[in-house]
């Protein structure tokens, strides 16, 4: 009996991804931005602006008109494209994008670093619940550049530990810009906002585990392969109710296996 309502849970769990999970996103410009040099090319770097329409199933959420950060650095971005919610593991669509390791989707290693990024993030105020970026009072576009060379650094970086380091590594950063990479260090390194203590190299942990939820992609998957809209990073959260679920069954698959083990003794 567990064994089937571990395969039924693990077909729910599937098909909430599997399912038709689409959105269109139309590129409207961008607000908080910095221009830097990296060893990936000299980007705008910083939130896009989206406008979401039309979405289905848990893409439904992310309607609307905000600011997220890209996680491919291809060059594009297209008036208007169909994006998939996936997986990160799934994404870059086009692999290409993934300037650590062209030609490859992203390993689970990456997607804990940029996690853990996310979770700094998220505790320092800088962005919401669907991963938009939230602005600060002061030097917005600075906050939005450092997430991004962040965010960046753990996917384009495949050594574990590797320390999200700038000036090493396979993705590097060429511009000298000290407030930008002021705001790297704090959230890299630990700083207080609202009590809370914010330190990325000690929080390196799946959000799965956190209760926030999980990050997701939004992917561009229509149009030619040089018109399908950037990669955007997005946050689904898992709702309490599902964690009581998950909690519920996980007590009914222990209690079969301690029953079976004490009728075999």
């Amino acid at each position: 009996m567990s064994r089937a309502v571990f395969a039924a849970a693990a077909l729910a769990t599937a098909a909430g991804l599997a399912s038709a999970n689409t959105i269109t996103g139309a590129y409207v410009g961008h607000t908080y931005t910095v221009g830097l040099s990296t060893t990936a090319g000299t980007f705008a770097v910083g939130a896009l602006n989206h406008t979401w329409t039309n979405g289905i199933g848990d893409a439904a959420r992310f309607n609307g008109t905000y600011g997220t950060f890209c996680i491919d650095n291809r060059l594009v971005t297209g008036n208007q494209t169909q994006f998939t919610l996936v997986g990160i593991t799934s994404a870059p669509t086009s692999t290409a994008g993934n300037f650590g390791n062209p030609g490859f989707s992203y390993t689970a290693e990456q997607e804990k670093r940029l996690a853990a990024v996310v979770k700094a993030a998220r505790a320092a105020g800088l962005m919401g619940n669907r991963g938009e970026f939230i602005a600060p009072s002061g030097n917005a576009s600075h906050w939005a550049a450092a997430l991004q060379l962040l965010i960046w650094e753990s996917l384009w970086e495949s050594t574990v530990g590797a320390g999200w380091d700038l000036n090493a590594g396979n993705f590097q950063l060429n511009s000298t810009n000290s407030t930008v990479t002021n705001r790297v260090n704090w959230l890299k390194n630990g700083g207080s906002a609202n009590g809370v203590t914010i330190t990325v190299a000690n929080s390196a942990t799946n959000l799965y585990n956190t209760g926030l939820g999980g990050i997701r992609a939004l992917s561009g998957s229509t149009g030619s392969i040089n018109e399908r809209g950037q990669d955007q990073l997005v946050i689904i959260p898992l709702p309490p109710a599902a964690w009581a679920g998950i909690s519920s069954l996980a007590g009914v698959i222990g209690f079969g296996y301690i029953r079976r083990r004490n009728l075999r003794a």
